[in-house]
């Protein structure tokens, strides 16, 4: 344990320092474009019909919530960078200082998009008109020619709008309000902080992910679940369409696979009840989905099992995905068409032949060499500056020998999970983490200092309050989103752990939340409580190890041991670093010592765990993020930094 590394990670300046911009090899790329990352959003739901409303928009920032007249949005913004982030800036110059690029949203101040949208490609008269927004950061309310048609709270999470009443004309005007008060309230916020530095990051707002239309018919496809079986012989798929309806389920087209092993179902529509389209979520009254209108009542559901002869294992090794293609199709003739795929496997806790418990994928034992993937761009922030960026990091994580990204306190644009299913990276996917204002030496600095006093602190009710969680309603926000998350993510083949809560950051209740996450899903491992604050709950005895010499400890609730994030080691790169400063865990001058090292702690103080009962470690990180420079990556994605290769 070196206590020098120790106190350089714990302490940090009170005044954060200012940040040098940096380009990443794909900015130029989202600067030029008309319209930004403009691929189709949602790889697992894929319809025909695809209206992108990427690009430039009008804004302004006010400090009133009254709507400002079209006049007073004399600002441009590029959709969908956070005015925060570089790629954001249209103008060099702007009318006045609130729509100059880039802008820190904060507390009081209310930020307003404007766009035309023209309506065209309506199919018919009886044609839905959704309207898409990926995420945007953290409350807003969205208005159609004047009139308020929606609101929505949680900066991460889509959220969708039936806006055909609203668009009689080939034209309407929408209008996007935003606030963002970060980590001035118990909202989620992830890392984000309007004090940056240290292992927090700069704080970002608004619209982040891609706004999109659709046309749908009135007989329309919902939902589509595909949940292999424990056996692995056949997938149960469910399936939420808008009223009863005959649908067929169809294999697409497989060179690699002979005509006689593909699969055709038949649903008839009588097979069809009554349910609430939205149930994962009736305790919520602010819901959100990436395919269902936010105003859904009531919609028709069933399940169905089609057996998969000889099926073909999804494995991060050999990534193979059945693609499907959902008809549905009403009495009238109406017709609805999607696309989505699944992968044939199954995540299980299972002992192995020396007692150990061990993390199964297919029902063999898979020991998890991943890496923390914060999933922030100088250039974007939170917002890849494009498709190929994305890409880039998993691949390039995946050539150095991990099989696993552990998505750090943040949620993904969809194409970032359909990435790792085609290509074949695990998911460890957090929750987005929320609170007051966390008290940082019980959560961070007392738990590194003396982990076997700090490992077991009570987090039910009567330490709300030390763990910045006194206030009921974030509490009820926390879990509703938490059920959302799942309940958005659950049919992405790659996510094969949930973790609920990483550090302590705004902990609650975690003896409990992992039955209430089963209940909406129950196919996949929880890390209840990662790192410290254990309450004996989840499947792992989960470590953060950053300055002892890593060990297995022995867990009195017999849960697989988990070193859910170790390493850190960190080198500055003169001129790929946006700030002044370093943090880490472990400081190196040399790059070819840090090199040396890295590959003595993985092979010869991580993986001889495995004998002893480690089914897993995560890496910190991917890539260096402002102040944190322990990046395998330069922040510029320009540098691999760390070229050792796991075995």
């Amino acid at each position: 344990m070196d206590l020098t590394d120790i106190t350089r990670s714990m302490v940090r300046s009170k005044e954060p320092v200012a940040l040098k911009q940096l380009d990443t090899p794909w900015t130029d790329k989202a600067l030029t474009s008309k319209c930004p990352k403009s691929e189709y959003p949602r790889p697992q739901f894929v319809r025909d019909s695809y209206i992108s409303l990427n690009g430039i928009w009008g804004f302004c920032v006010t400090d009133s919530p009254s709507i400002p007249r079209k006049k007073d949005i004399c600002g441009r913004i590029r959709v969908p960078f956070s005015p925060e982030s570089m790629l954001s800036k249209v103008d060099i110059t702007a009318g006045s200082r609130k729509t100059l690029l880039p802008h820190v949203l904060k507390p009081g101040e209310y930020l307003w998009y404007y766009r035309k949208v023209d309506v065209v490609g309506r199919p018919d008269a009886s044609s839905r008109l959704l309207l898409h927004f990926g995420a945007v950061d953290q409350v807003c309310d969205v208005y159609i020619n004047g009139h308020s048609v929606a609101h929505h709270e949680g900066g991460y999470l889509p959220f969708t709008i039936d806006v055909t009443r609203y668009s009689p004309k080939d034209y309407f005007d929408l209008k996007v309000c935003v606030t963002d008060v970060t980590d001035t309230s118990w909202l989620s916020r992830g890392k984000q902080t309007l004090n940056r530095g240290g292992m927090f990051y700069s704080a970002q707002s608004g619209i982040w992910q891609s706004v999109w239309m659709e046309w749908v018919p009135d007989t329309a496809i919902l939902k589509v679940v595909a949940e292999p079986s424990k056996d692995l012989s056949f997938v149960k798929i469910r399936l939420t369409v808008t009223k009863p309806c005959d649908v067929i389920i169809r294999q697409e087209k497989d060179p690699d696979i002979v005509e006689s092993d593909f699969f055709e179902k038949v649903i008839t529509a009588d097979k069809f009840h009554p349910c609430d389209p939205l149930d994962a979520q009736t305790d919520h009254p602010i819901p959100s989905s990436d395919t269902i209108p936010m105003d859904t009542l009531y919609a028709y559901t069933t399940k169905v099992g089609i057996l998969i002869e000889d099926a073909k294992l999804w494995t991060p090794e050999d990534p193979y995905l059945y693609h499907i293609e959902i008809i549905a199709r009403d009495e009238e003739g109406s017709t609805d068409k999607v696309k989505s795929y699944f992968g044939m496997r199954t995540y299980t806790m299972e002992q192995d032949a020396k007692g150990h418990m061990r993390f199964c994928l297919n029902h063999k034992p898979y020991f998890i060499k991943g890496v923390l993937d914060q999933g922030y761009w100088p250039d974007g922030l939170m917002t890849a500056p494009c498709d190929a960026a994305l890409i880039y990091d998993i691949k390039t994580m995946k050539k150095l020998g991990f099989n696993t990204l552990r998505k750090h306190i943040k949620i993904e644009e969809s194409r970032y999970y359909y990435h790792c299913d085609r290509l074949g990276m695990l998911v460890v996917q957090d929750m987005v983490s929320g609170g007051s204002t966390y008290d940082k030496p019980l959560v961070t600095y007392l738990p590194n200092l003396f982990p076997n006093i700090m490992q077991t602190l009570d987090d039910s009710a009567k330490s709300y309050k030390f763990l910045a969680r006194s206030d009921a309603a974030g509490r009820q926000a926390f879990v509703a989103e938490m059920r959302s998350t799942a309940s958005y993510l659950k049919n992405c083949t790659s996510i094969a752990i949930w973790t609920i809560f990483n550090e302590g950051w705004g902990q609650f209740d975690a003896a409990t939340l992992p039955g209430i996450l089963k209940f909406i899903d129950n196919t996949r491992p929880i890390d209840a409580a990662s790192g410290w604050f254990d309450q004996g709950s989840g499947d792992f005895n989960s470590i953060h190890n950053y300055f002892r010499k890593p060990s297995v400890p022995v867990d009195k609730h017999k849960r697989a041991c988990f070193l859910s994030e170790c390493g850190g080691l960190t080198y500055y790169m003169e001129g790929h670093c946006a700030s002044r400063k370093t943090y880490g865990y472990a400081t190196y001058k040399s790059r070819k010592k840090m090199n040396e090292d890295y590959g003595q702690f993985i092979h010869y103080e991580i993986l001889p765990l495995e004998t002893k009962g480690l089914c897993g470690f995560i890496y910190t990180q991917v890539s260096d993020v402002e102040d944190e420079v322990n990046g395998i990556l330069t922040y510029d994605r320009k540098v691999v930094k760390i070229r050792t290769k796991i075995w």
